[in-house]
């Protein structure tokens, strides 16, 4: 029994206490977000165009081939293959973290599998299909690998870190920076030997790793525009350009003249400011446990897990913030990454915690359960209306018809393609000739257009759908 409750018991809880978290998301938000709708729609869009490839639709488009494939084996719907693989990758990252922590710390199994079942960082996406999931799992399973390698010394293990890095990349392409600190914790971690031997291995992982590598930017073919994507980002010249673009309009529109000179250092700590902001905030009710992470770490002394959570979080700060300054913008999902390299670390701070601070421990445990549940739970309006018109569309407009969806989600569940509308409800009104026949407009009472046309006879409301409380969506023909 103490056997179970030292291993398995963390593990089987992480794991099927994941998939109803994931189930429970699904139910309070059963419309998906769009980011899940456009992978979905290319992976219906190649089971039903064969002669389409898949980069015809999106640069890096592996996890809608995956989804594709999954159903053509399977039968499952599209939708429901997508679902299942997003239950499974987060209760995969939970589980392998846990079990990763046990390794680092056996006292820490539990604590582990609180904090991956409810920290904000990840656990906010259990309803959404995307690709980040599989970029952590990755992230996870290199740390068991370490993990273990560090245990038995077996290169096998090593071999399974270079695997995980490819699943991540399958998924997202930057989790090929990984690759480096991969390394370096494994030179790190054979050090002491001989030198020439030291030599002979590290040389063997590194052709390895570079072998791997060609590989996959060959598959990928550089002509890939997502591959392409990267390299542009990772050019100083061109960071230099987008900061300085950036610094101008900064300069022009917000500070006074005095400043100017100053705008490029306020821009730069400002992002730098709000990367370290999100990730302190993502923590949740474990921003607690920050103070321990140090005497956490330190306790780690020789572990190659010290060296790649370290470095790995340094390399993907350094990531956020080239990202940060060119595109302008951060979101929380691309911070979550960090949160699964101190997973370990926050579960052995936790074990600190409860032995210094004990009613202070349990206090955590219980913000921590209601963070997990929040996390998951929605008493927001939902969009359910949407599948009741969806199925409506289905039935009673052509599909060669020209229709404007204000959200293309209503697109995609009437059996169309994804259609981001291309302009605002009442842009696309006010261009009724010729361009469309139909109009699926979310908000038909705040478009005084809209209004204005159906009273002149020019439109026509021919369905509308509610979801009992707040939301409406109409469906307008043009008459003439």
């Amino acid at each position: 029994m103490t056997s179970f409750n030292r291993s398995n018991g963390p593990l089987a809880t992480a794991f099927f206490g994941s998939l109803l978290l994931s189930l429970i998301a699904l139910h309070f938000n059963p419309i998906l977000p769009r980011d899940s709708i456009f992978y979905l729609d290319i992976a219906s869009a190649l089971v039903t165009e064969e002669s389409s490839t898949a980069t015809e639709y999106y640069a890096w488009p592996w996890i809608s081939v995956a989804i594709a494939a999954a159903h053509s084996l399977t039968g499952l719907t599209v939708t429901n293959i997508g679902l299942l693989l997003a239950l499974l990758l987060m209760a995969g990252t939970c589980t392998i973290l846990t079990r990763a922590s046990q390794l680092l710390n056996p006292d820490s199994g539990w604590w582990a599998c609180l904090v991956s079942l409810s920290i904000p960082a990840f656990n906010s996406y259990r309803d959404s299909i995307l690709r980040d999931p599989g970029q952590w799992f990755a992230a996870a399973l290199v740390m068991l690998a370490l993990a273990l390698w560090h245990r038995s010394k077996q290169w096998r293990h090593l071999l399974l870190a270079l695997t995980a890095i490819f699943i991540g990349v399958f998924f997202r392409l930057e989790a090929i920076f990984m690759l480096a600190p991969l390394a370096l914790a494994v030179s790190w971690q054979l050090r002491s030997l001989l030198w020439k031997r030291r030599v002979l291995i590290l040389s063997s992982f590194f052709a390895l790793a570079a072998v791997s590598i060609f590989i996959l930017l060959t598959s990928a073919a550089m002509d890939n525009s997502r591959v392409q994507y990267y390299f542009k980002l990772l050019n100083p010249g061109i960071i230099t350009e987008e900061l300085s673009k950036s610094t101008t309009a900064f300069s022009e529109s917000v500070l006074e003249k005095y400043s100017h000179d100053d705008a490029g250092t306020i821009l730069v700590f400002g992002f730098i400011g709000l990367i370290l902001t999100k990730a302190l905030l993502l923590n949740g009710p474990f921003l607690i446990l920050i103070p321990f992470l140090a005497t956490s770490l330190a306790k780690l002394r020789d572990h190659p897990l010290r060296i790649f959570i370290i470095s790995a979080s340094a390399c993907y700060l350094l990531i956020l913030l080239v990202f940060t300054l060119q595109k302008n913008y951060m979101t929380n999902r691309y911070v979550a990454l960090l949160h699964v390299f101190l997973t370990p670390l926050l579960a052995a701070s936790a074990v600190q915690l409860y032995r210094t601070h004990r009613k202070l421990a349990l206090l955590l445990i219980f913000l921590s359960v209601l963070t997990g549940l929040s996390n998951v739970i929605s008493l927001s309006d939902k969009r359910t209306h949407y599948l009741a018109a969806g199925d409506w569309i289905k039935r009673n407009i052509p599909e060669d018809a020209h229709t404007y969806y204000s959200d293309g989600r209503v697109s995609y569940y009437a059996g169309r393609r994804y259609l981001p509308p291309p302009y605002d409800e009442s842009a696309a009104v006010q261009k009724l000739s010729p361009r469309y026949e139909f109009f699926v407009i979310d908000n038909l009472k705040g478009n005084t257009t809209a209004q204005r046309l159906i009273e002149e006879g020019k439109l026509q409301i021919i369905a509308e759908f509610d979801n009992g409380k707040r939301r409406h969506l109409s469906i307008l023909r043009r008459t003439q």
